[in-house]
């Protein structure tokens, strides 16, 4: 089966359907007069590279029980505007070329039309990370339910004012219900649960006594305006006058601070979330594949290269990614795939990207992920390939990306524009891939419209 599909969820239900009808692991009722348009391009004003689409029409059959859009459901579309979410596909075993939401656009006798759009939120693209803009929480103050008293958050030297937005990041403990956990949909009352985010307005900013010395702290209120009077999934209960939950503050965990969404470019076609500048030197990952030599991450400010995982000694970019942190000597044994590297001092820890130079022994060069750290002298990682061997090594540190932070080897400054090009790592299976480039994507769709793509044109 290789026609265009759609899927269509309607209270929590899924709709399969088609233009003419098709059975397979499931049947697809012939509801599509026609499917949307695919066209390639720019993305919005971004500079991004994607896929848009147009406008999806199914047939009006407001008394059809197997239509999505028939009998009860058919008047929930003239109660409030919704967003129902929508997939469509080549085959059922086929890549989904979008994952989104459709909208009521136009009704008439015969046809219903819907105006398709990324998946979106009552607030907007939600802000996964912070600005380098933040304060760290030490405390949580949380007093009994009974005294209906808003929680108070301490927090030296925080900037926050009354009525401001502010989000919290790397929470534990209580501190993770603050964070954001996902949207809530109601299906019996298609509504949404307002509680379900992770934006929050100060209510009050005063100061506390932390022995005997005032302290700065605030409360704050939900996007109802109702104050934080007691989190979900508490600690134990609070006994009079409080408790307080203490947090040890890391520089790096228990943040809060203000949402901001930073502009970017990059030549990736699944991108959806923003990339968000978390320091002046830190920005979110956006989902690149790590440590590929073929597609290396990198980082333009204005057109000029400040970040690489370019691991290749003889490219351009080599010392800016692994000459960061400096080289250390050692030696090294290796037994089957496992590798024990001891050098004093390393530096290295777990999860972390090594570039190993291997200048004896018959272990192979390369980029590998540290597996383990046993002190601060040896540490170990596996190899692609078993053997038994030993000699001497160089340690070659970068500053390693993670599926969630890219560390820049340069401050970035306020009003620049950030280019990334990478590889995706969405998941997509593209010629057996499990992520694709963006040409092999246009590749992809040409061979399904029968297009001759002349690949040094991209």
């Amino acid at each position: 089966m290789s026609d265009l599909l759609a899927e269509i969820t309607v209270r929590g239900t899924t709709y399969r359907l088609s233009k003419q009808g098709l059975a397979g692991e499931y049947f697809y009722h012939p509801f599509v007069v026609r499917m949307p348009t695919l066209e390639l391009g720019q993305v919005e004003d971004s500079g991004k590279i994607g896929v848009k689409f147009g406008f999806i029409s199914l047939t009006n059959e407001p008394t059809n029980p197997d239509h999505p859009f028939g009998v009860v459901r058919y008047n929930s579309l003239f109660t409030i505007q919704q967003l129902f979410p929508c997939k469509l596909k080549w085959g059922e075993d086929g890549r989904v070329l979008f994952d989104g939401q459709i909208f009521l656009q136009t009704i008439t006798e015969s046809e219903i039309t819907f105006a398709l759009t990324d998946k979106s939120y009552e607030l907007g693209a939600r802000p996964f990370s912070l600005t380098e803009s933040f304060i760290f929480i030490e405390k949580i103050r949380v007093y009994p339910t009974s005294n209906n008293q808003s929680i108070l958050f301490i927090a030296p030297n925080h900037p926050f004012q009354t009525g401001q937005v502010i989000i919290f990041e790397r929470m534990t403990s209580i501190g993770t219900d603050l964070e954001y956990t996902g949207p809530s949909f109601n299906t019996s009352t298609e509504s949404q649960n307002l509680d379900s985010d992770n934006y929050y307005i100060v209510d009050s900013v005063e100061a506390v006594s932390i022995g005997g010395v005032p302290t700065p702290a605030f409360t704050i209120q939900n996007r109802r305006l109702i104050p934080v009077t007691k989190l979900p999934s508490d600690a134990p209960s609070p006994t009079a006058p409080y408790d307080e939950l203490i947090y040890a503050s890391d520089a790096n965990n228990h943040r809060c601070g203000f949402p901001q969404r930073i502009p970017f470019t990059w030549g990736s076609f699944q991108h959806k979330t923003p990339v968000l500048k978390k320091r002046s030197n830190e920005i979110a990952n956006p989902g690149l594949v790590l440590n590929d030599n073929e597609n290396p991450v990198e980082v333009r400010e204005d057109g000029v290269v400040i970040y690489t995982t370019n691991s290749d000694p003889s490219g351009p970019y080599y010392s800016e990614y692994w000459g960061r942190l400096g080289s250390v000597s050692g030696t090294y044994s290796q037994s089957g795939t496992t590798i024990t590297i001891t050098a004093s001092s390393h530096g290295v820890s777990a999860g972390q990207t090594v570039d190993l130079d291997f200048t004896t022994g018959a272990s192979a060069n390369g980029v590998y992920t540290v597996t383990a750290v046993t002190n601060s002298s040896v540490f170990t990682v596996t190899a692609g390939s078993s053997v038994s061997t030993s000699g001497n090594v160089t340690v070659n540190r970068g500053i390693a990306p993670t599926a969630t932070t890219i560390t820049l080897n340069r401050n970035t400054f306020q009003g620049t524009t950030l280019s990334i090009s990478g590889k995706s790592n969405k998941g997509v299976s593209i010629s057996g891939n499990n992520s694709s480039t963006l040409a092999e994507f246009y590749q992809y769709v040409a061979n399904k419209f029968g297009f001759t793509l002349n690949v040094d044109k991209i």
